[in-house]
């Protein structure tokens, strides 16, 4: 019997693309949805997945990521009772001049970038008011169908140690009494971006990226542990989104130190935090060659092809995720596309009986 897979990759509010793509292929192909065994997800790929398997149309879930961006991030120190930090920035920083040497600008505006590193830079009310509104089962044992999501507890009481945990409500999975809003605020809290969430049961936790951005392996070895056939198993892995990223020669590698490395402001081709970006994007890569190694045939990874980088807080460059993605689903590719989709996820659970 075929066990079908649907696995979305972390990345903020690029959390849009894997939506907008799910939108339309549960609009052309009715019985899609209906024949997902298991929704996994990280991070923004964990709030999509809990939306569905609460059951949240898919517009709403499209629309999350869409209009309510600058509630989700909710810059820290807005907030009653948040300790906001005391340097004030007239404007975002943008990097030197041409003809200003980066060891002079970072000197000048040093207060300023060390004030990015030590606060948190999104307080995570917003969010979580959001989460209330989508997610209201009480218990993930509740909701209609099987989910499972990544976060990274951060002390484990038993053994004082950290570790990489998952959440679900797969049989015989104690985390799915955890309820769907504190499930998606663990997989989320993204460090530097949000704080920590302390769940009732694992204490703190953050954001499942920093160990399975792409969770499909972790979603595939659930599988085989429940006891599915590893020939029964389909995945159809999204991320969010492909663009060109590398680490700036100026000022060159060679001489980065820790500030540099977690630099909070984007710079030439690098990202702001370069660092968490080249863990993040590395983890997704890896993860995708060994579920495509290990599934073949019954693997199918998308990705949105972007013109240029949007940083995972960028809530105002939705249009360009928009018009990305309505690129993607034309053309003979995405007919492609939506031909494995009927033959894996739907034909197959029909000759087997259903899903």
């Amino acid at each position: 019997m075929a066990y079908c897979i649907v696995s979305c990759d972390g990345g903020g509010i690029r959390g849009l693309l894997p939506a907008l793509l799910i939108q339309r292929i549960s609009s052309d192909i009715p019985g899609f949805l209906g024949n997902v065994n298991l929704f996994a997800g990280t991070s923004a790929g964990g709030l999509v997945s809990l939306g569905l398997a609460s059951g949240v149309a898919t517009g709403d879930i499209v629309n999350l990521f869409e209009q309510q961006g600058s509630q989700i991030f909710t810059p820290y120190g807005s907030s009653p009772g948040s300790a906001a930090p005391k340097v004030k920035r007239s404007s975002a920083l943008t990097g030197p001049a041409s003809d200003e040497s980066w060891w002079d600008w970072i000197k000048a505006h040093f207060e300023e970038i060390l004030a990015d590193i030590v606060f948190v830079k999104y307080t995570n009310s917003g969010l979580h008011t959001l989460m209330s509104s989508l997610l209201t089962a009480p218990t993930l044992a509740d909701l209609p169908n099987s989910v499972l999501v990544t976060t990274f507890q951060l002390d484990q009481p038993n053994s004082n140690n950290w570790a990489p945990v998952t959440i679900s409500n797969l049989p015989n999975d104690p985390s799915s009494a955890t309820s769907p809003v504190d499930a998606a605020m663990s997989t989320s809290a993204a460090p530097t971006y949000f704080p920590p969430w302390q769940h009732p049961a694992l204490g703190y936790c953050i954001d499942g990226g920093v160990f399975a951005n792409n969770p499909g392996s972790v979603a595939l070895a659930a599988a085989l542990n429940q006891g599915h056939a590893l020939s029964d198993i389909v995945m159809l892995s999204i991320g969010t989104g492909s663009f060109t990223e590398n680490v700036a020669v100026v000022p060159p590698p060679a001489n980065y130190g820790p500030l540099m490395w977690m630099l909070p402001i984007p710079f030439n081709s690098s990202p702001a935090l370069p660092l968490i970006s080249i863990l993040m994007d590395g983890v997704s890569s890896v993860d995708a060659l060994v579920c495509k190694q290990i599934l073949g045939a019954n693997y199918l990874r998308l990705q949105v092809p972007l013109s240029s980088a949007i940083p995972l807080d960028d809530y105002q460059d939705v249009a360009q995720m928009e018009t990305a993605a309505n690129a993607c689903m034309t053309g003979s590719t995405w007919t492609n596309v939506e031909s494995w989709i009927k033959q894996k996820f739907v034909s197959a659970a029909a000759t087997t009986g259903g899903a």
